[in-house]
């Protein structure tokens, strides 16, 4: 089992957060950090700031399109996939000029691959050739929910967090061990949607 995950959007947990440092001519692209390869430091942000109103960050949270963690989140992973992913340290400022004084990273999800099986999703071809997902994940079109997902149960074997790789970069899945962890620890805030194996 395995679960496509989003941050959340609800406003208390979707601060918004704008980097301080100025990114390097190029470097900065609406990627997603290297669609499941690796980066290197000076690619990625060191300090940031809230401009809204929040005081705290959640355990998962939006810093612009990359996914910002918190310690507690790097351990959970690190646990079931040790060395694989990246996580890059940030300093957070919040709007009162106070810094975050826990451990906050960006995270760089360093695996992306095709465990849809396609021809049992309901997945809609864009013109660009990649498929989507229809409805799109958090939307509801004409009384329909997410639609149906299928996995190839082989491909994802021992596979903890990784992107789809034809579906582009904002797609990202978790397995049924690493999303479970995620809710017993009572970590915040992702939205989960299930998916099916076969």
């Amino acid at each position: 089992m395995a679960y496509y995950v989003e941050l959340s959007q609800a406003p208390r947990y979707h601060p918004t957060i704008v980097f301080e440092d100025q990114p390097p001519p190029g470097l900065f692209r609406f990627d997603y950090l290297k669609d499941g390869e690796r980066a290197s430091p000076d690619e990625v942000p060191q300090h940031v700031r809230v401009t809204s109103t929040h005081k705290r960050v959640s355990d998962v949270f939006a810093i612009k399109w990359y996914w910002g963690v918190r310690q507690n989140f790097k351990d959970l992973v690190e646990r079931l996939e040790p060395g694989l992913h990246q996580f890059f340290q940030v300093e957070l400022r919040y709007r009162t000029g106070a810094v975050e004084e826990g451990a906050l990273f960006i995270f760089n999800i360093c695996r992306s691959m095709d465990g849809l099986l396609f021809d049992e999703s309901d997945l809609s071809w864009s013109s660009t050739g990649r498929p989507i997902m229809y409805p799109f994940p958090g939307m509801i079109v004409r009384g329909k929910p997410l639609g149906l997902l299928v996995h190839d149960k082989a491909a994802i074997a021992g596979c903890h967090v990784w992107r789809g790789d034809r579906l582009g970069s904002p797609y990202v899945f978790f397995s049924e061990a690493l999303y479970d962890e995620f809710v017993r620890e009572k970590l915040k805030k992702l939205v989960a949607y299930r998916t099916l194996e076969k």
